[in-house]
């Protein structure tokens, strides 16, 4: 579980350096598979800790799902370029009206169009890419799933120690050092 979550975290951070398509879908790949194993094995840990009452607990853990999913995009509009980058990527065309006189009649003018086609320009799409500050939403996502990944790992360290220690001490209350100390000798 911790392994999903380090690597679904971690690759929120690594998202902004691809730098094509197939290292992206590499990235993406890796972190649907941590995602999908966190939520695997998120619902069978509930399941586990409360039994047949667990309904509002996978509720709730569904519905912070949603939340995360309604607020990630609001932080990542902020950080968005509003400019529609894809005429750069797929050139255009432009077409404008043109008038032209008829041969029989000059004083009737016959509209036309005229079409200027616009090749790809990779430069400026890298050049928005640049002006956009897309990369620090992914950080800020990161950094969160960093805090909650921390957060839950100290909570579960913090019961398993709790729960050695209680167990340490049911052991040693259960037998008195004395005997052991007779049967010894």
């Amino acid at each position: 579980m911790l392994v999903g979550a380090v690597g679904a975290s971690l690759s929120m951070f690594v998202i902004p350096a691809c730098g094509n398509l197939s290292s992206l879908i590499f990235v993406l790949i890796v972190m649907g598979w941590c995602m999908g194993c966190l939520d695997c094995l998120a619902n069978l840990k509930i399941i586990q800790m409360f039994g047949k009452n667990v309904g509002p607990f996978l509720q709730a853990m569904h519905c912070s799902y949603g939340i995360g999913a309604f607020v990630s995009p609001m932080i990542a509009s902020a950080f968005l370029l509003n400019k529609d980058c894809s005429p750069y990527i797929d050139g255009f065309t432009i077409e404008t009206p043109s008038y032209q006189s008829g041969a029989s009649n000059q004083s009737n003018l016959e509209p036309s169009t005229v079409s200027l086609h616009i090749p790809p320009q990779p430069h400026r799409v890298f050049r928005y890419r640049h002006m956009s500050r897309l990369p620090k939403a992914f950080y800020i996502l990161g950094g969160l799933q960093v805090k909650a990944t921390v957060k839950c790992t100290d909570l579960i360290l913090h019961d398993r120690c709790r729960y050695f220690l209680a167990c340490s001490s049911q052991t040693s209350m259960a037998i008195p050092v004395g005997s052991l100390a007779e049967k010894s000798l």
